[in-house]
């Protein structure tokens, strides 16, 4: 992938594929974006544990929580929804379905894959809420593509960090928010 088609990019799993070959995208960020995926359709979710795994999959991006509460959301999240075709649903039942299944892949070991799985059926509930058709995308990989930019910002020109940047009041500022 070149910095142009990196900039002008409207499928989420070609940025993520580029990201993952050149090994530039950090578990944190790659979970963020999963759970930034959830959070779209937060509204779909209808099951209040689906939202409960998408905020421990945010807290562990972010170091509030550990391995085994990951792994109990994970088992919680996934048991919201049975494992049926989406095509024997009613369109409500299946949208709630997959949002479920979104939370679920947010919480899943492997960053890249939770990135990938999330987006996936984040992009599938809309698409079937909108539609009834599993297949029309609409414009939602266009915005995935638009928020992997927002946290990634452009992998061909990283930022340098100047320590001049670290003054009293960044530092409180930053604490204050992870804080």
């Amino acid at each position: 992938m070149t910095e142009a088609e990196w900039l002008s990019c409207s499928d989420p799993n070609a940025m993520l594929s580029f990201l993952r070959d050149r090994e530039a995208g950090s578990e944190r960020k790659l979970r963020l974006f999963g759970v930034a995926c959830c959070r779209r359709i937060w509204n779909m979710m209808s099951d209040e544990r689906s939202r409960a795994a998408v905020e421990v999959a945010e807290g562990y991006a972010d170091g509030l929580a550990d391995e085994s509460t990951i792994q109990e959301a994970r088992r919680i999240s996934y048991a919201t929804g049975t494992k049926v075709a989406v095509s024997s649903l009613s369109p409500a039942e299946a949208v709630a379905y997959l949002a479920a299944d979104a939370s679920c892949a947010a919480t899943i070991h492997s960053a890249h894959l939770a990135a990938i799985w999330a987006s996936r059926e984040v992009l599938e509930a809309l698409s079937y809420r909108e539609t009834g058709d599993r297949a029309a995308a609409g414009s939602e990989p266009a915005i995935h593509c638009a928020v992997l930019r927002d946290i990634f910002s452009n992998p061909f020109r990283p930022v340098a960090f100047d320590p001049s940047w670290r003054t009293g009041t960044t530092v409180s500022l930053a604490s204050h928010m992870y804080g």
